[in-house]
């Protein structure tokens, strides 16, 4: 319930600016992420990287994509 600029350091001596937003919600952690992967494309290109973090830890994407069939 809360958002604002902050910095992030994905290599060391790099530092970027990211927007953050904390949320509060009913579902699992996994589907919201499963949820805003979608948002990271536009067409077949990808224009930003969402992370979603549950307690300090980050949610990996490919433990969202083992139960996905890659045909429906």
């Amino acid at each position: 319930m809360s958002e604002g600029w902050d910095w992030d350091y994905p290599r060391p001596f790099m530092r970027v600016p990211v927007y953050k937003l904390k949320l509060i919600t009913w579902e699992k952690p996994e589907r919201v992420k499963f949820l805003l992967k979608g948002l990271e494309y536009k067409g077949y290109k990808r224009f930003c990287d969402i992370d979603v973090f549950l307690e300090g830890k980050k949610i990996s994407w490919v433990s969202v994509a083992e139960g996905v069939s890659p045909n429906p």
